[in-house]
């Protein structure tokens, strides 16, 4: 992470040597994901299914009404 920082951005990093460095916090922050990214990930897409379902489900249940 060091060699990264100071070539490409030059700033000295100390992101080894010293504990609490503020870039290193400041990277972790960043690289944190968002509560909801993960909700979104995980649920999203069984509603997405679940919708699906019940919407195919609606359409053959169709001509069943229209008869009866």
């Amino acid at each position: 992470m060091e060699v990264i920082l100071s070539t490409a951005f030059g700033v000295k990093g100390e992101t080894q040597t010293v504990e609490n460095d503020p870039i290193t916090e400041l990277a972790k922050k960043a690289m944190a994901a968002h509560p909801l990214v993960g909700i979104m990930c995980k649920d999203l897409p069984l509603i997405f299914f679940l919708y699906l379902y019940l919407y195919f489900f609606s359409i053959q249940r169709v001509p069943e009404i229209i008869i009866s």
